[in-house]
C-alpha cells in the first residue's frame, strides 16, 4: 500500500493502521525526490521506526510515468524513460539507505528493491564500498561499516524473468539477498507466464538447486516476516 509520505504523521498513522488492523506486511514507496526529501531526509525517521517496530517492509518501486522529478528525465526519450527510470532510481535509494545512514541509524528496518533487475547490485555495492573504504574524492564516509554490510543485513533485491545476471548476482552478492518478482498481470509478463517467470528460475541450471529455493521461497519469506 501507499502511505501519504507528503504528511510523516499521517504515513506514520496510515502504516499503523494497515499493519495492526489489516495484517499488511509491507508498503510501496516511490523514490523519488517528494517533497524536496529524499529516504535519507530525517522528516521520514518516525516513519523508519514504527516500519522497524511492526516489522513492515519497505518496498521500493520506480514508475515510468509519474509528475514526480525521475533521475535523468531531461536525457531520455520516451523509449527511453522506462529503461533508465528504474534502476537509477533504485540505485539512488540504495546509496541513501546503505551510504547515508539510514540503515545504520534503523538496524531492524527491512528494505526490498522491486522489479528493476539486479545486475546493477553488485557494480553499486562494489563501488559504494571502494569510495567509503577510501573516501574517494575527499568525501568523508557517513557511516560505521561499508554500505554492502547494511545491504546484507538488511536489504535484498528481485531478478526479472530470464534475467541473465541473476547467477552473476549470486556469485558475487550472495543467494540470501535475492528474489523473484513476475510483474503479473502486466502486459510485459503476460506472455512469459508461467514458464519464462517462475519457470526462467526453478528451471535455470546456472543456478544451484539450494539458491533456487532461497530465490523462490525462503527469502521472501525472511523479507516479508511470513511464516514460521
Amino acid at each position: 500500500m501507499l502511505i501519504p509520505l507528503q504528511d510523516p504523521a499521517l504515513a506514520v498513522a496510515e502504516l499503523k493502521y494497515a499493519r495492526e488492523k489489516l495484517g499488511l506486511v509491507g508498503i510501496f514507496w516511490r523514490p523519488n525526490k517528494f517533497c524536496d526529501r529524499t529516504f535519507a531526509s530525517p522528516d521520514y525517521y518516525p516513519i523508519y521506526e514504527v516500519a522497524s517496530d511492526l516489522g513492515v517492509t519497505v518496498c521500493v518501486h520506480e514508475g515510468a510515468r509519474s509528475v514526480l522529478p525521475q533521475a535523468g528525465s531531461d536525457r531520455y526519450s520516451e523509449f527511453g524513460r522506462h529503461i533508465a527510470c528504474h534502476p537509477l532510481e533504485q540505485m539512488l535509494a540504495c546509496l541513501n539507505f546503505c551510504a547515508d545512514g539510514v540503515l545504520e541509524k534503523f538496524p531492524k528496518l527491512k528494505v526490498v528493491y522491486l522489479e528493476s533487475g539486479c545486475g546493477w547490485v553488485p557494480f553499486w555495492l562494489e563501488r559504494m564500498d571502494e569510495h567509503w573504504e577510501h573516501e574517494s574524492h575527499g568525501s568523508a564516509k557517513i557511516t560505521k561499516e561499508k554500505p554492502s554490510t547494511y545491504f546484507k543485513r538488511q536489504c535484498w533485491v528481485s531478478c526479472e524473468a530470464g534475467e541473465e545476471l541473476a547467477p552473476v548476482f549470486v556469485e558475487h552478492v550472495g543467494d540470501d539477498y535475492l528474489m523473484i518478482a513476475t510483474d503479473y498481470p502486466h502486459s510485459d509478463a503476460i506472455d512469459k507466464f508461467p514458464d519464462k517467470t517462475v519457470g526462467a528460475i526453478s528451471s535455470n541450471d546456472k543456478i544451484s538447486s539450494a539458491s533456487r529455493t532461497k530465490i523462490l521461497w525462503d527469502n521472501p519469506t525472511k523479507a516479508f516476516g511470513l511464516g514460521a
